[in-house]
């Protein structure tokens, strides 16, 4: 059986490709192959759809093809974290292609790949949660209090805010804010209750909360400034 390699997120998933195990008419080969083609080129986890969307094309044409069935079972896995229905569609779809190829040489890889999707989905509903919690705690405007020079206090402050704009279901963030005198804008995620996210010189930033109404802001792993809740 050939199989493609795909990777995101140094996650490895093998899609079968040669869909021998059906005999596609015309239309079925081409929904086939065209989802093949997208999930090759996908560089994000949303790419898959486009996927997806071929193989249910693809279905219309050969329901009963299970290679259909696999593929669709490997994009939609992909598609988990953002939505975790994605996880129970994977495993269905695995099931349905054992139910139509009984004897596949891989069955005990496909079993196995659905418990990994189970304990997938557990993770990404906790993570959900989790960073609901954190966006509560840091979407607002702060107004900028305090100013640290190599983690010592320097000086109070007042003129400067961020404003952290959004926190998604997956931990990615957008920030608005005033640093060293410059307005800036940036994109960053959610990592161990914190917020991180790349300075303009590529270093690493990091927004941690230090109290209800406090947030401290870290270049280079030291306090840079300190804001409170507006």
């Amino acid at each position: 059986m050939k199989k493609v390699i795909l990777f995101l997120s140094f996650i490895l998933v093998f899609m079968n490709i040669s869909g021998q195990n059906c005999n596609l008419n015309e239309n079925a080969k081409r929904h086939f192959y065209r989802a093949i083609g997208f999930a090759e080129a996908a560089s994000k986890e949303e790419d898959y759809q486009a996927a997806v969307d071929e193989y249910d094309k693809a279905l219309e044409y050969a329901p009963n093809c299970p290679d259909i069935y696999y593929n669709k079972a490997v994009c939609h896995e992909m598609l988990c974290k953002i939505n975790t229905r994605n996880c129970d569609i994977a495993i269905d779809c695995y099931k349905k292609y054992l139910q139509l190829n009984p004897n596949a040489a891989d069955k005990s890889e496909v079993e196995g790949r659905m418990y990994a999707i189970e304990a997938k989905k557990e993770l990404y509903e906790k993570q959900k949660i989790e960073n609901e919690i954190i966006k509560q705690k840091f979407v607002g405007t702060w107004k900028l209090t305090e100013f640290w020079l190599n983690g010592k206090f320097s000086s109070s402050v007042s003129d400067g805010d961020i404003r952290i704009i959004s926190i998604d279901a997956n931990g990615n963030m957008i920030v608005d804010g005033v640093l060293s005198g410059t307005r800036q804008h940036w994109y960053g995620e959610i990592r161990n209750q914190d917020l991180y996210f790349k300075y303009y010189d590529g270093s690493v930033g990091e927004i941690t909360l230090l109290s209800d109404n406090k947030i401290g802001m870290r270049l280079r792993g030291q306090i840079y400034n300190v804001y409170r809740r507006q």
